[in-house]
């Protein structure tokens, strides 16, 4: 059964004893929209009731200001991407891996789903988000890495890529898997010619993001593990 407290934070208990998906008590919730009297709650009477305490999924999201959609999106290594395209052509969202893996990340207009959802328009001219979610035993120490696979940078093509396989990585750029009528090595040529023709990188932006939060976002970690992360 699972009930929800002042709003903010979802309890679950497994009356069948924990499995490989789930624990027998889990607690869901977002620490920017936790009131600090849960906090205490927490600490204070939940906690200290709790042995082999551990996070199984932790969500980290990094804004931009930049227009992703013109950007080139992938991972060092094959991944599983799945671009989501708007009725008028305009990269959306683009997700990487699978929901349930170890890590699953989303890049997607902020803006447009403010203002799709919750009917909220901003003024600034873009605004997209970086989320990575991260899932099993290990994410609690490896979440400072989470960007590490990660690849978003402009394309700037060597002069000495013709017109013609310019237009072909367009083309790989924009689908899942490229034009049909294209061989594995034409694609694979294309990819390779994409992750090497970089203009703006925006990578050392989401390391720095990272990195200047690394020692407040570990702090507000350790509030939530009795005896610090390494349970």
């Amino acid at each position: 059964f699972h009930v929800n407290i002042m709003d903010a934070v979802d309890c679950r208990f497994n009356l069948d004893g924990p499995s490989k998906e789930a624990r027998t008590f889990s607690l869901s919730f977002n620490p920017n929209n936790t009131p600090e009297e849960f906090l205490f709650f927490y600490t204070s009477v939940i906690a200290p009731c709790l042995t082999d305490v551990g996070f199984s999924r932790l969500d980290l999201a990094i804004d931009t200001t930049e227009n992703l959609a013109s950007y080139y999106m992938d991972t060092r290594n094959p991944t599983k991407k799945n671009p989501r395209i708007s009725p008028g052509g305009k990269l959306e969202t683009i997700y990487f891996g699978v929901p349930k893996g170890k890590k699953y990340i989303r890049i997607y207009d902020k803006k447009n789903q403010l203002k799709e959802k919750k009917a909220q328009e901003i003024e600034l001219p873009e605004l997209w988000r970086i989320e990575f979610q991260l899932r099993g035993k290990a994410c609690a120490d490896t979440w400072t890495t989470c960007d590490k696979n990660l690849l978003i940078h402009t394309i700037k093509y060597p002069e000495s890529v013709s017109g013609v396989w310019r237009n072909a990585c367009e083309n790989v750029r924009k689908t899942t898997e490229g034009i049909e009528w294209m061989t594995d090595y034409e694609k694979r040529k294309c990819r390779k010619l994409l992750k090497e023709s970089k203009g703006t990188d925006l990578m050392p932006v989401v390391h720095q993001a990272i990195k200047q939060s690394e020692q407040r976002l570990q702090a507000e970690l350790e509030q939530w593990m009795p005896g610090g992360t390494e349970q």
